[in-house]
C-alpha cells in the first residue's frame, strides 16, 4: 500500500495510499 502513495503524491502519504486502494 506504501508503494502505491506514490502514485499519489499530491494526495499525501496517509491519504495518497488511502485513496489508490479505494481506486
Amino acid at each position: 500500500v506504501l508503494f502505491r502513495s506514490r502514485e499519489h503524491p499530491n494526495c499525501g502519504p496517509q491519504p495518497g495510499f488511502v485513496r489508490a486502494h479505494i481506486e
